[in-house]
């Protein structure tokens, strides 16, 4: 979230971080406070608005760290006494609150279909630079789905051919509408 409010601070550009563990949400909520341009919520990404997400008490007596995260495909991660609010791309860009989605990361850790699912109307409306972070082999279904999503939003996906993550075969992913020809040649020359 810092390095996009510093890429994005001559463009006059809002980022809002989420994050659903309560300690890094903690973390970066004092460090937004410095940053004007920086809004954290402590919120999950899905497909249903109001849903509820839950992971064990004992995340939050960890330390705060970028490896600290609730993994769709870690059953543990998902079940306990802690809860956290679960919100749609739709309702955070909702037309009523006049915010634009210029471009969104999807780092999360296996749920990026389901944001994707609750991204629809702001996708079509906004046509945002999307990238995804997908494991095409270890997790196949879930990268296909995303694919398959991008391919009905007619997006143009590229592929980082370098390993993200601590499995081999992740990868980030940079997806531009395909009626963006300008954008699109620009990002071809580096795929």
């Amino acid at each position: 979230a810092m390095m996009l409010v510093n890429a994005m601070r001559r463009l006059r550009l809002h980022v809002l971080a989420l994050e659903p563990l309560m300690i890094n949400a903690q973390v970066a909520l004092r460090r937004a406070e410095k940053e004007p341009d920086l809004y954290v919520r402590r919120l999950g990404l899905g497909d249903v608005d109001g849903a509820t997400g839950y992971y064990p008490a004992e995340y939050d007596a960890r330390r705060s760290t970028m490896h600290l995260q609730i993994a769709r495909w870690r059953d543990n991660d998902n079940a306990g006494n802690v809860s956290y609010p679960i919100t749609t791309i739709d309702a955070l860009f909702d037309e009523e609150w006049d915010r634009t989605l210029v471009l969104a990361h999807l780092d999360l850790e296996g749920r990026e279909p389901d944001a994707l699912r609750g991204a629809n109307a702001t996708l079509q409306r906004d046509r945002p630079v999307v990238t995804v972070e997908t494991y095409p082999k270890s997790m196949q279904s879930r990268h296909l789905d995303v694919m398959a999503q991008f391919e009905a939003l007619r997006y143009e996906v590229y592929t980082i051919q370098e390993t993200v993550g601590s499995i081999r075969d992740g990868r980030n992913s940079v997806a531009i509408p395909r009626e963006d020809r300008h954008l699109r040649r620009i990002v071809e020359q580096y795929f």
